[in-house]
């Protein structure tokens, strides 16, 4: 079985401005790096599960919490119960700033960023978890 990511960032938030200035900071920091973007987790896991057929899973992927139809909790528990997607890079980029919610994350190994009110401070977010990708 082959870990092979492509170059690419799947995004996964429910809303379409923070899509647009996610996008639009890892443009900054590499305009050649791709996105894919989804408003729920269960969209993403479908796709996940073609992607990984394929051995062309995103370096990192950026999830948020609150979604619609799947929330970001959700989605990270059925990856990290997926041995062929419990490798996949996760980072959480999401308004929550509640002590909970980056103690459970850090528990699963995975890095939370609470949204930047700001291009340029989503841009420094950017900068550190696209350093997976690299």
């Amino acid at each position: 079985m082959s870990n092979q990511h492509g170059q690419f960032i799947l995004c996964v938030d429910d809303d379409d401005d923070d899509h647009f200035f996610l996008k639009s900071a890892i443009r900054e920091v590499d305009p050649e790096m791709q996105t894919m973007e989804f408003h729920n987790g269960a969209q993403a896991l479908k796709f996940l599960k073609e992607a990984k057929k394929e051995h062309e899973l995103p370096c990192v992927m950026v999830l948020d919490i609150n979604m619609p139809v799947m929330d970001g909790k959700e989605t990270l528990r059925l990856i990290k119960s997926d041995p062929e997607l419990s490798h996949v890079q996760v980072v959480v980029l999401t308004t929550s700033n509640q002590k909970a919610d980056k103690e459970y994350f850090a528990s699963l190994g995975v890095e939370m960023y609470t949204k930047p009110v700001s291009v340029q401070g989503l841009k420094q977010i950017a900068e550190l978890f696209m350093q997976h990708c690299k």
